[in-house]
């Protein structure tokens, strides 16, 4: 999390220090920068408190104003857009009595980092979101803590408001990476496709979580262009033996180390904002388990499959998070990793797709 601090005089500058001091020293801080806009410390920001809200409200996870309230709703006003993206905004007094959650209680962490922010300055935490209030979990919590994709907030809204009435027994909640209006994620998907749904067979108008629990080897002929690629992506994605698996579930792409400079193949991963790791040959043979073998493939790439193997690999691997940063581990499977599509081939590209199931936190 990237927290940026501002306080707007000497006093609010030296809770702000001490807040960046605590909080920096929390696992999921990246990043804390504090900032003072006052006539009366030679640390001053020169911008005004507009432009600097503009910057750091787009390039922050949080954004804690030491000043009042006034002053901070004034100043995101402009740039709030939704609760899908905009930060979390918290405003502290400058004796740190008062802290309150002011935007993004839920999905930005805003609620949490409240009361982090009363432990360190004895302060009365303000949390005004109703499911908190009430004592009950909301669901867009829930997501956020097991890495969930929320499929439609105004359902979420909805869940929240029949749990705080205790009546969330009257809305199914889905957490599966496949469809919930498709037949096949019915019986079956509940089995092993959606664990811990509050239904065996789901109403579309559920509530739908999707965990990224796929992971997509991907095989293609030399020189096969990105939208090639994605035309057979797309039908794969429907063949899936438990239902419609929703490409919001992929977490990575694997392929074989031959191809990580065939450019169509890059685009498409590019284009699908899913990152994408190369074995070797050598890896994908140990591969465990048992995969559909070509010789032809073997004598070209030098491993007998390539989709299968590194599809079950990816899902073995410490998994990144995006392109370009550390791997990072994932939960604890509550499964061992499956095929919910095995090769799946045609116009040159070959696809298959393992699904590893992991454990939900509940607390």
């Amino acid at each position: 999390m990237k927290i940026s601090v501002l306080a707007f005089s000497l006093t609010g500058e030296a809770l702000a220090d001490r807040l960046a001091d605590h909080l920096s020293k929390l696992p999921e801080t990246e990043e804390i920068k504090t900032f003072v806009k006052s006539i009366h410390s030679p640390n001053s920001i020169s911008e005004s408190l507009s432009q600097w809200t503009e910057k750091h409200f787009h390039d922050s996870d949080a954004l804690i104003y030491v000043s009042s309230c006034g002053i901070a709703v004034r100043a995101i006003a402009p740039f709030v857009k939704s609760k899908k993206t905009d930060p979390a905004v918290i405003v502290v007094d400058e004796l740190g009595r008062n802290v309150i959650s002011l935007l993004s209680g839920h999905i930005g962490g805003a609620n949490e980092l409240t009361a982090e922010i009363a432990k360190i300055t004895g302060g009365n935490a303000v949390i005004t979101t109703a499911t908190d209030i009430h004592g009950k979990g909301a669901p867009d919590v829930f997501a956020k803590k097991n890495g969930l994709i929320i499929d439609d907030f105004t359902k979420a809204k909805e869940y929240a408001a029949l749990m705080i009435q205790d009546r969330e027994d009257e809305m199914d909640m889905w957490i599966s990476p496949f469809r919930p209006d498709e037949e096949e994620a019915g019986a079956e998907g509940a089995g092993r496709g959606a664990a811990d749904a509050a239904s065996d067979s789901p109403e579309a108008d559920c509530l739908w979580l999707i965990p990224k629990w796929a992971y997509v080897g991907l095989g293609c002929r030399r020189n096969t262009e990105a939208s090639v690629i994605d035309d057979v992506y797309n039908e794969a994605l429907k063949a899936c033996n438990m239902g419609q698996l929703d490409p919001r579930a992929v977490r990575c792409f694997a392929s074989v180390t031959l191809k990580a400079d065939e450019k169509g193949l890059l685009e498409f991963c590019e284009q699908q904002g899913v990152p994408v790791h190369f074995f070797t040959p050598e890896e994908l043979e140990q591969a465990p388990g048992e995969y559909t073998e070509s010789e032809f493939v073997r004598e070209t790439v030098g491993v007998g499959s390539v989709c299968e193997r590194s599809a079950m690999l990816a899902s073995l691997m410490e998994t990144p998070a995006s392109a370009g940063q550390e791997p990072k581990k994932s939960s604890p499977a509550v499964h061992e990793p499956y095929f919910t599509l095995r090769k799946f081939a045609r116009d040159g590209v070959t696809i298959a797709i393992v699904i590893k199931e992991e454990e939900l936190k509940y607390e």
